[in-house]
């Protein structure tokens, strides 16, 4: 394990703990531990900065009208963003099979906006998680995270499959850039959240199955 990897580990350890840049300080590690330390706060910090997404979210809806800071926790924006990426997902094929390129381009344009929304909002969910264990490495978490939930169900891309959260009998529950999203019940998931849920593993059960998978 190289020495930002472990550094990495130990953030995630102590980020939350009142005070921890100046226990830090204090304690054994250099100034450039310390830089290094910050420089990730700064980062995984801006999960929690509404400026950010709010001007993120300025690009992905351009026609107004939504603010998704009205819904109430994390797992509401993300099964909004969820039903919006598959929308415009929809929109992109309608778009190139009609050949409206300058469509086209729009539409992927805000689907790649939508798409960093919902990854630093699921980013933030996954490293709050209650059973997060820490001792999980934090490359083994961003591979759990990028294995796509169509290839780890052993599907083609774009499958349709019976919805297992609210146990539908139709095929509405549909796979598409990694995740799945039915438009009966809105619930979501990706890998992680499918083997978390669906299969009843926790959270270091499921990346680890993810990482071996």
């Amino acid at each position: 394990m190289t020495k930002e990897e472990i550094l990495t580990d130990i953030y995630f350890t102590i980020r939350d703990l009142s005070g921890w840049v100046t226990t830090a300080t204090e304690s054994c590690f250099d100034p450039r531990e310390i830089e290094y330390l910050e420089r990730l706060d700064d980062e995984f910090s801006s999960y929690d900065s509404k400026r950010e997404a709010e001007k993120c979210f300025s690009e992905v809806d351009r026609g107004g009208g939504y603010d998704i800071f009205f819904l109430d926790n994390d797992e509401e924006k993300l099964k909004f963003l969820s039903k919006k990426l598959f929308e415009i997902d929809s929109e992109i094929k309608l778009s190139i099979r009609f050949h409206h390129p300058l469509h086209t381009k729009s539409c992927l344009s805000e689907y790649e906006e939508t798409k960093k929304l919902f990854k630093k909002i699921r980013g933030r969910n996954i490293h709050k998680g209650k059973d997060m264990d820490w001792e999980i490495p934090e490359w083994k978490i961003q591979k759990a995270r990028s294995k796509p939930l169509n290839e780890y169900l052993g599907l083609e891309e774009k499958a349709r499959i019976q919805c297992p959260f609210h146990k539908g009998e139709d095929k509405n529950f549909s796979l598409s850039k990694g995740f799945g999203y039915c438009f009966v019940c809105n619930e979501w998931s990706d890998a992680i959240k499918w083997v978390q849920v669906i299969e009843h593993k926790s959270f270091k059960e499921a990346v680890e199955i993810l990482c071996n998978s």
